[in-house]
């Protein structure tokens, strides 16, 4: 299984399809209702993180299905789902009862999927680099994002909050094979450079560190919600 992960705008999403293209495997995409960009709230004035338990479902139903397949790809990992709330709750959009009971629903969904068959294939997870300006550019580039983080300040905190976080986490992460792609350097809509990648993958593969457990995936997940300043 392959878990492309990063931060904002890095080309999650075209990566995860191309590198399905290449191991002629399946990609599992998360469309654009809470993807790459944070979905402001005019009503409320706020970061709207809707996260729905029919998602968390389905979500967790794919990683099941994918445990034994090494070249199946998914554009998000559902860490990255905690961390995004554990932010939000930190720049007091959001509850920390809230995030509380995501983690719980999370660890409940984990804890029906047969962890076993997932030492049968390899796993990774990618991390898709790029500098916050760089990042941030490529934000503006949708003008209705770029006109709600100009006048909006909470926005561009938020963001620049989620870039050092996303880079912490990943530093931190040690429960599986992982790979840092700094997103500069390759051209995701370009099949060689994601042969490129492709290939830093099938190596990583061949020498297999890690046997993942209910218990390293939970530890990784509640590690998405610590930070210097708080936790839980």
């Amino acid at each position: 299984m392959i878990i492309v992960s990063g931060v904002y705008s890095s080309g999650k999403t075209t990566l995860a399809k191309n590198l399905a293209k290449y191991f002629h495997s399946k990609a599992h995409i998360v469309e654009s209702r809470q993807t790459d960009n944070p979905l402001y709230d005019k009503a409320k004035g706020t970061i709207s993180c809707s996260y729905d338990e029919d998602f968390l479902m389905e979500r967790m139903k794919q990683v099941g299905e994918a445990m034994t397949e090494p070249y199946t790809v998914f554009d998000r990992s559902v860490y990255e789902d905690v961390l995004r709330m554990k932010i939000s709750a930190d720049l007091g959009f959001l509850d920390q009862e809230e995030v509380e009971d995501y983690f719980a629903r999370i660890n409940k969904r984990l804890s029906e999927i047969p962890l076993d068959r997932s030492n049968e294939a390899s796993q990774i997870l990618l991390f898709l680099d790029l500098p916050f300006h760089d990042m941030i550019e490529r934000i503006y580039q949708v003008p209705k994002v770029k006109e709600y983080i100009m006048s909006h300040p909470f926005l561009y905190e938020y963001y620049q909050e989620a870039h050092l976080r996303y880079r912490e986490w990943f530093e931190e992460y040690h429960y599986s094979e992982k790979l840092r792609i700094n997103a500069l350097d390759y051209d995701f809509n370009n099949m060689d450079d994601v042969a490129e990648i492709a290939k830093q993958i099938e190596e990583i593969y061949q020498n297999p560190k890690f046997e993942i457990t209910y218990d390293a995936i939970v530890d990784n997940m509640r590690q998405s919600l610590v930070n210097k300043k708080n936790s839980i």
